[in-house]
């Protein structure tokens, strides 16, 4: 079975011509078998006498996967059907289309570019990135364990540091830190990555200078409903962080970053590219 991303519904076809269109069996028993596709995806029975130019984007997707699932098939390819859909009709019609595939048992892939439908939807995600691929786990091991600081940075959206080994301590913009276990690091003076979720950064305003600590500039900021995403400036890198409505910091403010107490970050082998130099 095939959904495409626009759901490629026949328009001069009913909902009912659509999903029995190359079923095998004699017309007579095509009804019984739409009306059940229906009831599976979550659609009224009455929706199977309309035409696809009077559905939403999301009935229509969910037509696109009966008219798929009509045949039995055993495996089915979803190519980002849910990408045109606004947040909440995407919400609720991967819902129904997870439901439906669950009932028949059939194998599902699903290519997003959207880790978050990714993670809701699947039983096993694969992270594919210039041909190659990073990891194939759970979603609880792809959060927990990222294989790469290429699946860290996509899957938890988070900041990417350089780090050098020297000793027992790693050294990075934000300061010098005790190593985790100095045995299991590379050779001293091996470059590392490491890997920071916005929720383990924490920002200070500045009134005015301070030695010694990572000094950075609010670049924006995104209201994300019950927080704040800001972005800052560290020594050239954009860096996120996540922080508490109340904590409401200006474009252009200077501020102090810092580690949240107890936080554990993920280190990574390998050096990062050197941030591109600002605009004149």
């Amino acid at each position: 079975g095939y959904v495409r991303q626009d759901g490629g519904l026949f328009p001069h076809l009913t909902v009912a011509g659509n999903i029995s269109f190359g079923l095998p069996f004699p017309r007579r028993r095509h009804r019984a078998t739409v009306l059940d596709l229906l009831d599976l995806v979550g659609l009224p029975a009455d929706y199977a006498e309309r035409r696809p130019d009077q559905l939403s984007g999301g009935q229509q997707q969910r037509v696109a996967l009966a008219r798929a699932l009509a045949l039995e098939p055993s495996v089915v390819l979803l190519d980002e059907p849910f990408s045109a859909l606004d947040t909440a009709l995407r919400a609720s019609t991967r819902e129904a289309t997870a439901r439906a595939l669950r009932e028949t048992g059939a194998t599902a892939l699903l290519v997003t570019h959207d880790p978050e439908e990714a993670l809701a939807v699947c039983d096993r995600v694969a992270i594919l990135h210039q041909g190659r691929l990073h990891q194939c786990a759970s979603p609880m091991e792809l959060v927990s364990r990222p294989a790469t600081a290429f699946v860290g940075r996509f899957v938890l959206q988070g900041n990417l540091l350089p780090a050098e080994r020297r000793g027992a301590l790693l050294h990075t913009p934000l300061g010098a830190f005790v190593a985790p276990d100095p045995a299991q690091l590379p050779r001293e003076g091996a470059e590392l990555q490491l890997l920071l979720t916005p929720e383990l950064l924490t920002l200070e305003p500045l009134a005015g200078g301070a030695e010694g600590e990572p000094r950075v500039t609010v670049l924006g900021r995104e209201f994300l409903g019950r927080e704040w995403l800001v972005s800052v400036d560290l020594e050239g890198r954009c860096l996120r962080v996540r922080l508490p409505l109340a904590q409401r910091l200006d474009r252009g403010q200077p501020c102090r970053l810092r580690l949240r107490p107890g936080a554990e970050a993920l280190l990574y082998p390998g050096a990062l590219p050197v941030p591109p130099a600002p605009a004149a």
